[in-house]
């Protein structure tokens, strides 16, 4: 996909959904990969076209084995964040700018999934992309998601009670250098 053309394109979206382990390694068809894989070929120097375009990974893999218990909180905060672009005709940026990588969980931590209903995370990305696809920017639409993960679900394991009633929260690393939103395309 780094290899296409991508003039045409406002962003570059990769959805990845496997299992994984510690220091960001992925699992697929029985080969162990570093999630770094993923993205590299697209920096900027590689992949021209989509040089100053966002590109963004989503990875639904677990990070490692350890579970997280939560912890009770009562607090009342909204999430406000502020915004500031500047306008220039000509600069240079970094090659490894305009990238987000938006893993399910913290390093070293477990990923968590309904059998019935599928991952926590996924579902939430989709709820919160369902009803604030349009209007809102992508870092407020990830710190939503990570709200829903966050406090809306708890596993349940009755078998293994060290499994039972654990948290997930997932994690945002990004390089992008502006805001992205997702508004409606125009008809033709």
């Amino acid at each position: 996909v780094s290899q296409l053309d991508h003039t045409d394109n406002d962003c570059v979206c990769v959805i990845t959904l496997t299992h994984g382990l510690q220091k960001d390694i992925i699992c697929a068809n029985d080969v162990m990969y570093s999630s770094n894989e993923l993205w590299k070929p697209f920096v900027a120097n590689k992949c021209s076209t989509l040089a100053g375009k966002p590109k963004l990974f989503f990875i639904q893999a677990c990070r490692g084995d350890e579970s997280d218990d939560g912890i009770q909180l009562v607090a009342n905060r909204s999430l406000e964040a502020t915004e500031t672009d500047s306008v220039t005709t000509s600069y240079s940026i970094p090659i490894y700018a305009d990238f987000l990588l938006a893993h399910s969980s913290i390093e070293g931590f477990y990923t968590w999934r309904s059998p019935f209903e599928g991952t926590w995370y996924i579902q939430c990305l989709c709820d919160v992309l369902d009803k604030h696809g349009t209007t809102m920017d992508l870092m407020k639409i990830l710190a939503l998601t990570g709200l829903k993960v966050a406090t809306e679900f708890s596993s349940v394991n009755l078998e293994h009670r060290i499994l039972h009633n654990k948290k997930q929260v997932p994690s945002v690393t990004t390089t992008l250098i502006r805001s992205v939103y997702f508004p409606p395309k125009s008809k033709k």
